[in-house]
């Protein structure tokens, strides 16, 4: 019993010290263990996690080191996520190197993701680089996403840069949409703009209202900052298969929060000579900005005209000689 107590404190003790990244009394405490006949740790905390696991998330290298021979490099927490994706997750290359090459770098975890993913979740671009070099451009096998999913997901803009020319920019993720689709729907202005050149947006299992394009689906989705950056390729007289065009996109299914933003970047941006057929469509209480920019046009073309009109009728012969009549020269003295 006494020996019992003993190795349960020592391995206190060794949870202690890798909280707290001290890696001299790690190697105290192991040595205790060692001692005491243990050659394993095998516990792991409420969460499922080991003392690698625990190591790889905010020990050393060094500790990491320490512990591959005391731990199973493997073993999953409660979420199926083994030491290799808390060291990828935090960014540390070094653990990563150490924890791939002695245990599986493509293991999956519950969601069917590999520690792959958690780099691409913090943008770590060099653990990326270094994990696809060893395999690691798996599809989740519960979502369906690829690696540029995941980035398009978190904003990853420099994984997203790396990855497009390595993972198909067109592979569908359960919901049938692209990597750059989600981007538009997170409104990620920086991906979208990385993947538009390479890529189309999917099929939405069939649902197309809005996904001809990256400014239709921007428009449809009311993904502001995307939509201003897709403005220029905006075809203002296209619409879809059931007569749907730009702005009803926005204003039929655009989400509330971000509706106003977006048709006042469309009422902005339209040629007037367009802009008229959709106020004719749409009314001129739906677009109001477009209405006054119209308005505002059609006001200084009348000034123009009277302006010119007024300038010709003084600069003409009549007036000059009715002038002439009113005003007579004096008489030289």
């Amino acid at each position: 019993m006494n020996n019992d107590k003993a190795i349960a404190a020592a391995q206190d003790a060794v949870n202690q010290a890798v909280s707290l990244g001290d890696d001299k009394a790690l190697k105290k405490h192991l040595s205790a263990l060692r001692a005491l006949g243990v050659s394993k740790l095998t516990q792991k905390d409420g969460n499922g996690a080991t003392p690698l696991s625990k190591a790889a998330e905010s020990g050393t290298a060094h500790a990491v080191e320490i512990l591959i021979e005391w731990c199973d490099v493997d073993a999953p927490d409660a979420a199926g996520n083994t030491a290799l994706f808390s060291a990828a997750y935090q960014g540390n290359l070094d653990s990563v190197r150490l924890l791939a090459k002695a245990g599986d770098p493509l293991a999956t975890n519950v969601a069917g993701q590999t520690a792959a993913n958690y780099a691409v979740a913090m943008d770590h671009v060099e653990i990326v680089d270094f994990l696809v070099n060893r395999g690691a451009l798996l599809n989740s096998s519960r979502y369906s996403e690829t690696l540029l999913h995941a980035a398009a997901r978190a904003g990853a803009v420099k994984c997203a840069r790396f990855l497009v020319d390595r993972v198909d920019p067109d592979a569908p993720n359960a919901n049938g949409g692209s990597a750059l689709a989600l981007a538009i729907e997170e409104d990620c202005v920086e991906i979208a703009a990385i993947l538009a050149p390479f890529s189309g947006l999917g099929s939405m299992r069939g649902y197309t209202v809005g996904r001809e394009s990256a400014w239709a689906y921007s428009a449809f989705t009311g993904a502001a900052r995307c939509l201003k950056h897709f403005l220029s390729q905006v075809e203002w007289r296209h619409t879809d298969s059931d007569g749907h065009n730009v702005f009803d996109f926005c204003l039929s299914f655009s989400p509330p929060s971000t509706r106003a933003v977006c048709v006042a970047l469309l009422e902005g941006a339209i040629p007037l000579d367009i802009g008229r057929e959709m106020v004719n469509k749409h009314g001129k209480e739906a677009l109001p900005l477009l209405l006054a920019r119209i308005e505002s046009h059609d006001l200084e073309q009348v000034v123009g005209e009277i302006e010119r009109d007024g300038k010709e009728n003084a600069s003409s012969p009549s007036t000059k000689n009715r002038e002439s009549i009113a005003s007579p020269t004096k008489k030289r003295l």
